[in-house]
């Protein structure tokens, strides 16, 4: 039996950041140049300098990395030690320091080295002089997900509360595909729809046009890797979405896995994101689940 979750819309948060960004790497748990020792706390609270605060933004995911310096003055190896979320930022310890929350925090089963197997680095900067100097830099979606699935080979799947990036590229084009295609399997069983149109890629506002027997339904379609229903939004969509409330629908497809064409569960919100609280302007927005019910039949969705 298919099964349909419908998510609260009450769990939104909203990311700051000039269109689709790149996730960040945070470095913790080392000693610095500097000396400095900040008031971190391992997934819960990340303090930094206030130079890296247009990087550092709410909803933003990141990497932990632990350099090789040990505050006894000896060496450790140069490690990755988990992923999550940028939650709410603060003022810090002292005038020159800010503090952010960490949300959804994942530790890796085993830390990943920073190094391949046959010497190369993780992130394709890192041969680089200085590359890896700063405490706070951005990396590819592909490299971020590579360093997590390294932390994962039992299962090849991405931890089940990662958030996972906005991928624009081959890769996050495939996994649109398999979620377009689980959504448009549903909406066809539905005893209610009579018609399901499919639109181009990028169309705006919408995936997919649905005629009920009651009018239009407006699908948008957001497929990731793991099994946390988190997705992105554009001011667009969401515009879009609150501008038809009664006949929109979001549909978070979860587990999907570009090898294999499959998917885990198709998560259904039929009301547009309450943002109210939020201003106006933002180019892209994050959302979660904060509680979910299971369908009982996909018919029902």
């Amino acid at each position: 039996m298919e099964r349909a979750r419908t998510l609260q819309s009450d769990h939104f948060r909203r990311s700051a950041a000039s269109g689709h960004t790149m996730p960040l790497v945070l470095a913790t748990g080392a000693a610095t140049e500097s000396g400095h020792t900040y008031a971190d706390v391992l997934g819960l609270v990340y303090e930094y300098p206030r130079r890296y605060r247009n990087l550092i933004q709410p909803g933003e995911v990141f990497l932990y990395y632990r350099g090789r310096r040990r505050a006894d003055g000896g060496t450790q190896p140069q490690v990755y030690l988990g992923c999550g979320t940028i939650g709410a930022t603060s003022a810090g310890s002292d005038p020159e320091l800010m503090r952010c929350e960490i949300l959804s925090y994942t530790p890796f089963p085993d830390s990943v080295p920073f190094k391949k197997a046959d010497g190369t680095y993780l992130e394709p900067g890192g041969a680089r002089r200085g590359y890896f100097q700063p405490g706070v830099r951005r990396v590819d979606p592909h490299t971020w997900e590579e360093i997590v699935r390294t932390a994962t080979p039992a299962t090849g799947r991405l931890p089940d509360n990662t958030q996972v990036p906005y991928v624009p590229t081959v890769l996050g084009r495939e996994i649109e595909k398999i979620s377009r295609r689980r959504v448009l399997e549903l909406l066809r069983r539905r005893d209610d729809v009579v018609d399901v149109a499919e639109m181009p890629y990028n169309h705006p506002g919408y995936d997919i046009r649905a005629t009920t027997v009651t009018g239009p339904l407006y699908v948008e379609v957001k497929g990731t890797q793991g099994l946390a229903p988190g997705f992105f939004l554009t001011e667009g969509e969401r515009r879009f979405a609150a501008a038809h409330p009664a006949d929109y629908l979001l549909a978070v497809v979860t587990g999907v896995d570009p090898a294999t064409g499959a998917s885990v569960d198709v998560h259904l919100l039929d009301e547009p994101p309450d943002t109210t609280d939020m201003e106006d302007g933002f180019v892209k927005w994050q959302g979660e689940a904060a509680s979910t019910t299971v369908a009982a039949d996909a018919a029902s969705c």
